[in-house]
């Protein structure tokens, strides 16, 4: 009987003092930016713009999808600048762009823009109540020759083609 209670005495000693391993999960992965703020700032323009299945290059080729759709611009020029530059609370760096309808249009109205780099995103805001008018999904950058491709997801009022993907090239 003393070698029975001098088990269980032993046994519960060594279950209560082992200590339990703490299961640490592994942070997810920081997203790698596709382009930094600093690469974007310049002049891109439009090579090529895809929508629904079609691909386009030329104002010509345009021209009556925009009058069929009344819909705004589609082959764009942007302008990347850091004038009125600022950082907000969260230190995102913002800078000042600006529109141009490449098929004959006029520069559009200035926007304050940044990049989302976590979700890869350029995001566009109104320069007076930086309500988002804007979102280009980035897809992808060839650094080496600058080529800039981004997807069109969101628009306010609605008035561009959404979905569909912009190549861009900086001059």
């Amino acid at each position: 009987m003393k070698k029975l209670i001098y088990f269980m005495m032993i046994a519960i000693v060594v279950a209560t003092s082992c200590k339990k391993e703490e299961i640490v999960e592994p942070e997810p992965p920081k997203p790698i930016p596709i382009i930094s703020f600093e690469e974007l700032i310049g002049y891109w323009t439009t090579i090529k713009w895809e929508y629904d299945g079609n691909t386009y290059t030329e104002c010509d080729d345009v021209k009556f999808l925009m009058w069929l759709n009344d819909k705004g611009a589609i082959l764009l020029e942007i302008e990347f600048n850091n004038d009125y530059p600022w950082t907000d609370d969260n230190g995102v760096p913002w800078g000042l762009g600006l529109f141009h309808d490449m098929c004959g249009g006029n520069w559009g109205s200035a926007n304050y823009y940044f990049i989302d780099i976590e979700k890869n995103q350029i995001i566009f805001a109104d320069h007076l109540s930086l309500e988002i008018r804007v979102l280009f999904q980035v897809l992808e950058y060839n650094k080496e020759e600058q080529i800039l491709k981004f997807e069109l997801t969101k628009t306010k009022p609605s008035m561009s083609f959404i979905n569909s993907i912009y190549t861009m090239k900086k001059l």
